[in-house]
């Protein structure tokens, strides 16, 4: 018992921490429904369970991590925490309603939303809550408090009237091509019975508590409270939630901050649904990493950017739509406008490079090229970040094409040293290629001026259509013994290159089969001996022919099917009793 506690105790800390690994050590079916009997409460299991996201997040800006927790919250059910390995954009916000399959083990419940476990891992969205898209007026009433032992009130409402419905508007009115504008009022400053602190769920109610005779809540989605001091943090949820407040609960975001305009703009993009705008960098010594804020011409990055948002946020807040976002279909030349510009015509092209086995299209599976100059609250990124620079060498950002994924600007000519020293060489200059390693597509940058990119495109990989399995037998649930014959069928345009077959207890394949063109249909003999006795799971994966021609990887397509083993023990053990001797 005392084993089992201890491996819960590190299985949980893995889900907290890094959930991605926690997948690789969920145990078997038939160890947990065993171990279930022998130490209740100590082993993760399967469960389905429905609710709606609240997502809340604290930015630690000076340390250059965050921290953000997703909870379930269900009807009459007590709340659940959401550790989501591999996350797709689909659920990174707040009031989403979700169907989800996972792991359950107290009150957390671990996702896989991309890849594969016995039985699989799934979320369904039910509902979605309008939030983004982002679009016109947004009302915000903004409350600046100081603490019972402060040393002053902190700025004039004045200065946070000029800054925020001022400078921070015209921000917004830039960057989303006047389609999103601030509106509202600063309240006086106000003190709020708490002493110095950074803690922002105490402060955040203290302060709506404040200002309760004088703001009528119900009229605002945005609320804002900036203490005297609150070190250098920053506190939203991803998107608007329910908020409990003197005039009854209202849905809008809120966010605790330590003023500086591009904390506020920071912030407030968690509230539009925003998360951070991360680098992925592959120096030459060792793998690729991601550097969480590293995107440093992003006001989604690092918390002094003033910079615009990125083209694939701009395509969630429902920015960048129509003939200003470009899908490449097929080989050819694509022009670009800058991303700043408020000039009608394509402004990004995107490409679809990716794809997960549960077939389920997000917002992750494609690439983003971009072209940014120095036009508007642009002008200063490349002198802010060029002064980190070790070598003291300028930016390329306004020389040619920026690459993102959804989540991470994605270095341009790999290897590159860490940064920041490889911000220097970040952008795809003229006669520069890069051929994406998933798909094979040839990227090349022909002609970089103050008003246009031109991009030479050629299309490798266009098929992510996943192959479609079916075992056959066995069928649900039949019981087992001996050697089985595993029948499965898999079937694509492509033809398959690979299948291979799993049961939940081997990590690896125990059967793989290289078909000939054209099969689709298959017999694999089966062992049952080498398994445990009692309940689990056989899965069949077959990856497609899509990838071939240009030397990467197809697409996989997988089915399952739950099974009992129960092979009979006829040979009596052998025992030899070694001391005492005999006589």
């Amino acid at each position: 018992y005392d084993l089992a506690r201890q491996r819960k105790h590190l299985f949980v800390r893995l889900m907290r921490e890094d959930p991605n690994t926690a997948v690789n050590y969920i145990l078997p079916q038939r160890m947990r429904a065993s171990l279930a009997l022998l130490v209740p409460g100590c082993v993760e299991q399967a469960t389905t369970a429905e609710g709606t996201t609240d997502i809340e997040h604290i930015d630690f800006f000076t340390k250059g991590v965050s921290q953000t927790q997703i909870t379930l919250r269900r009807q009459s059910l007590p709340a659940l925490v959401l550790h989501a390995a591999a996350p797709g954009g689909v659920i990174y916000e707040s009031r989403i309603e979700l169907k989800i399959q996972g792991f359950l083990i107290d009150q957390e419940l671990l996702l896989n939303t991309k890849g594969s476990t016995d039985p699989p891992m799934t979320f369904e969205v039910l509902k979605q809550p309008g939030n983004p898209p982002v679009l016109g007026e947004q009302k915000t009433i903004v409350l600046p408090v100081y603490f019972i032992d402060s040393n002053s009130h902190g700025p004039a409402a004045a200065y946070y009237q000029k800054e925020i419905f001022g400078t921070l508007n015209e921000f917004f009115q830039e960057a989303s091509y006047n389609l999103v504008s601030l509106t509202g009022k600063v309240m006086p400053p106000k003190e709020i019975p708490l002493r110095k602190n950074c803690g922002f769920s105490k402060t955040l109610s203290a302060a709506i508590a404040a200002f309760d005779a004088e703001v009528d809540y119900t009229q605002y989605s945005r609320i804002i409270v900036i203490p005297e001091t609150f070190c250098l943090m920053g506190y939203a949820p991803i998107g608007k939630g329910p908020l409990n407040t003197p005039d009854g609960q209202v849905i809008a975001s809120t966010a605790v901050i330590d003023y500086l305009p591009s904390i506020a703009a920071h912030e407030l993009g968690h509230g539009f649904g925003l998360g951070h705008a991360n680098f992925h960098y592959c120096p030459p010594s060792s793998g690729c990493s991601t550097l969480e804020y590293g995107d440093p011409f992003d006001v989604m990055g690092a918390f002094y950017s003033a910079g615009h948002f990125r083209s694939s946020s701009k395509k969630k807040l429902g920015w960048l739509e129509g003939a200003s976002l470009v899908t490449a279909e097929q080989s050819t030349r694509y022009t670009l406008k800058p991303l700043e510009s408020a000039e009608a015509g394509p402004k990004a092209l995107r490409m679809r490079h990716s794809i997960d086995s549960t077939n389920i299209e997000d917002p992750y599976d494609y690439l983003y090229l971009e072209y940014r100059q120095p036009i508007g609250f642009d002008k200063e990124i490349n002198q802010l970040h060029s002064s980190l620079v070790s070598q003291k060498l300028p930016s390329d950002v306004f020389d040619g094409a920026l690459r993102h994924t959804w989540s991470d600007l994605l270095d341009a000519r790999p290897p590159t040293p860490p940064p920041p020293d490889t911000y220097h060489e970040i952008a795809l200059t003229p006669g520069v290629s890069f051929v994406e390693p998933n798909t094979g597509t040839k990227i090349t940058t022909r002609l970089a001026s103050a008003t246009e990119l031109q991009l030479d495109v050629a299309l490798g990989k266009t098929d992510f259509t996943l192959p479609v399995v079916r075992i056959i037998t066995p069928q649900p649930d039949q019981t087992f013994s001996g050697s089985v014959a595993v029948e499965i069928e898999a079937n694509d345009p492509s033809g398959i290159l690979r299948l291979e077959l799993y049961d939940d207890f081997l990590k690896s394949a125990f059967a793989t089969l290289y078909p000939s063109l054209g099969q689709t249909r298959f017999q694999i003999p089966w062992d049952t001996t080498h398994a445990p006795n009692g309940p689990g799971y056989l899965r069949a994966k077959a990856e497609d022919r899509s990838g071939e021609p240009w030397g990467v990887r197809g697409n996989i397509g997988e089915a399952w099917v739950s099974i009992i083993v129960d092979n009979k023990d006829e040979v009596p053990p052998t025992v030899k009793l070694l001391h005492p001797e005999l006589n």
